[in-house]
């Protein structure tokens, strides 16, 4: 992990707040990016005494008439914490008369920012105002731990399904794999037999094990047939981790002498993945 000090913060402030002033434009205002922008978008708003924007709801640019209001403030200075993958700010990078400033700059972001201060590495990155994330972000695992672990088998349930923060910059791949998984079929309701196996590169968020264990539980005493399951269940990771790449496969046991392995993938296109070695087609 690659820890920051209050120290790098300061500093690093200072010398964007330097740049800005040797660049002699009249900025409109600095829009800080919730939540990594805002702690040094409000330390430059100080040092230079430029107006910081209130465009907060721009946070996910999903709506395209929220980013051309916000850049109507041209010209307009972003500061962010970090480009990294650039998602968040790959919309603004080529637009006249917007300039974007971060303290930190990862290679394989999508773009250049007019300017950073130090250069990210392959570790996570832990801020000076995340001390005690980890703890509280492990606090609220309800099943890990639990000696009063609450078992349902009716119909899949999505909220069993938890997760914890990703400690670590680099792309990396992570294997799952169930042996156990049972749920019936929808015309019959004979049981149906199988390994799920899934395969993902994490984004910010890790699949909780023992709460995996319990949702697929849960599938016991339901009726899908095999291409539904597989399918709600990437479905139901994809919406819990929001993960770079994931891929579930349901090898089910023969019934009739047939067997099938219905197979899910899915890539984030906004995603840039580098320097994996493993096939994201095999699982």
């Amino acid at each position: 992990m690659q820890k920051v000090s209050w120290q790098q913060i300061e500093h690093g402030t200072y010398l964007i707040s330097e740049w800005v002033k040797k660049q002699k434009i009249n900025f409109k205002g600095i829009w800080a990016p919730p939540r990594g922008g805002l702690i040094p978008g409000i330390m430059i708003s100080h040092q230079t005494k430029l107006e910081l924007l209130d465009r907060t709801e721009v946070r996910l640019f999903k709506d395209k008439k929220d980013k051309d209001k916000l850049i109507s403030y041209k010209p307009l200075l972003i500061i962010d914490d970090i480009a990294d993958t650039g998602k968040t700010l790959q919309y603004f990078s080529n637009v006249k008369n917007v300039y974007i400033a971060t303290l930190f700059y990862h290679d394989q972001c999508s773009f250049k920012p007019n300017y950073w201060v130090f250069k990210k590495n392959n570790q996570w990155i832990e801020y000076p105002w995340e001390r005690n994330k980890m703890k509280s972000e492990s606090q609220h695992l309800k099943s890990l731990g639990s000696n009063k672990t609450q078992y349902s088998y009716d119909k899949p349930d999505p909220s069993l399904l938890e997760s914890f923060p990703n400690q670590h910059g680099s792309n990396y791949r992570v294997y799952v794999n169930a042996p156990e998984f049972t749920s019936l079929c929808p015309k019959t309701g004979q049981p149906d037999f199988a390994t799920i196996e899934v395969s993902y590169v994490p984004n910010k968020l890790c699949l909780e094990s023992k709460s995996f264990k319990l949702y697929l539980g849960s599938f016991r005493n339901h009726g899908e047939f095999h291409e539904d399951c597989t399918n709600r269940i990437m479905n139901d990771l994809i919406e819990l981790l929001e993960p770079k790449e994931i891929k579930v496969r349901g090898k089910f046991a023969p019934r009739g002498g047939i067997s099938f392995q219905p197979t899910c993938y899915y890539k984030d296109s906004d995603m840039n993945i580098k320097n994996l070695n493993t096939n994201p087609i095999e699982i």
